[in-house]
């Protein structure tokens, strides 16, 4: 079973962490989770050589590209899952968070598995998830967290050779997760 992690569901914004290269960025007085989730991914890219960026493949999604990606959702249920498979920053899921919490009718619960590889990114992602469920909480919707640690394409290639299909349009009810 791969590394998870449950992210608490505080109504506090997330508070000055630092790290070893410097001060992890905070959100500003009513700033989009997208909006932040992007400063944390730029703050993060400054602090890595394009050699690591390479490497780890480091390309974080663009707030245009999200925000389109994010308008294309339709959820019509009070629960709905969410699952980004490469989290990075979490830019596409603050994105899609979002564009749910804009729906009418809204969804009362949001679960949110994000997936990440890249130990040096948890923190950031992290505080970017807290912030993001601390948001939603103000908007009226229940958005639970978690990170998981494992190469979610790599761990699921044998469902995907299978079933051909990378999403699924019915998700199991809330009361299973």
């Amino acid at each position: 079973m791969p590394p998870v992690e449950h992210l608490p569901t505080s109504s506090r914004s997330p508070s000055h962490h630092e790290d070893a290269a410097g001060s992890l960025p905070v959100p500003a007085s009513g700033e989009r989770p997208v909006a932040f989730a992007d400063r944390v991914g730029e703050w993060y890219v400054a602090q890595r050589s394009e050699r690591y960026r390479k490497a780890h493949g480091l390309y974080l999604t663009p707030v245009a590209v999200a925000d389109f990606m994010a308008s294309l959702l339709e959820a019509h249920r009070s629960q709905v899952r969410v699952l980004d498979p490469a989290a990075g920053a979490g830019v596409l899921c603050c994105a899609a968070i979002e564009a749910l919490v804009a729906n009418h009718p809204r969804p009362a619960c949001i679960a949110l598995t994000a997936h990440e590889v890249d130990h040096a990114l948890l923190a950031p992602l992290r505080t970017v998830l807290a912030y993001l469920a601390a948001w939603a909480k103000d908007h009226g919707v229940k958005v639970t967290a978690q990170i998981e640690t494992d190469d979610f394409i790599a761990a699921h290639r044998a469902a995907f050779r299978r079933s051909g299909q990378l999403f699924a349009d019915r998700p199991p009810p809330c009361s299973t997760w």
